[in-house]
């Protein structure tokens, strides 16, 4: 019994070890490979800016068809590939990498999914320095696009901080909103 609890403990302990290989597999890139996710998220982007634009055409089939390809590819490559930037971005700063992140949040705004925003939360609870800056670089209009995301999804994540960090993340939120 106590073999099999052992087991079990191992396998959860390994899991993390595990899963970001799988994530970095169906990502199509390696713990090195920056360019490799700036490319997906470049692909994803046009794809779904592709698919934004077919909603108001009248060409029914064409937008079945974008939506179908649009969600496959949001599934199986660019999800995997945020998260992986996530990962990244969470332990270190890489302003080419999160402002190709960003674009990707300004792109799907469109989107019911909150796990982007849920992302960008993430990196600014862990990491806030790596999203601040690239945030700043941003027009007036994105700016404030992405400052939205990123309440909505800091306010869905923040429970997972300490209120040390809490109380600090809520001050650099309100100064990068003025």
């Amino acid at each position: 019994m106590n073999h099999n609890k052992f087991r079990i403990i191992l396998l959860l302990a390994l899991l993390p070890t595990i899963s970001f290989p799988l994530w970095a597999a169906n990502c199509g890139v390696d713990k090195k490979g920056v360019d490799e996710i700036i490319t997906v998220f470049h692909t994803g982007i046009n794809l779904n800016e592709r698919f934004k634009i077919s909603v108001t055409e009248s060409d029914h089939e064409k937008y079945l068809k974008l939506r179908a390809e649009s969600e496959s590819y949001d599934k199986e490559k660019l999800l995997p590939c945020m998260h992986s930037a996530t990962d990244i971005l969470s332990k270190k700063k890489d302003p080419k990498l999160a402002n190709a992140m960003l674009r990707v949040a300004i792109s799907y705004v469109n989107s019911a999914n909150e796990e982007i925003p849920d992302m960008l939360g993430e990196i600014f609870g862990k990491n806030p320095d790596a999203i601040i800056g690239p945030i700043s670089e941003l027009s007036l209009s994105d700016q404030k696009l992405v400052i939205s995301l990123l309440r909505f999804g800091w306010a869905n994540v923040k429970q997972e901080f300490s209120p040390k960090i809490i109380e600090d993340r809520q001050v650099q939120l309100h100064q990068l909103s003025k």
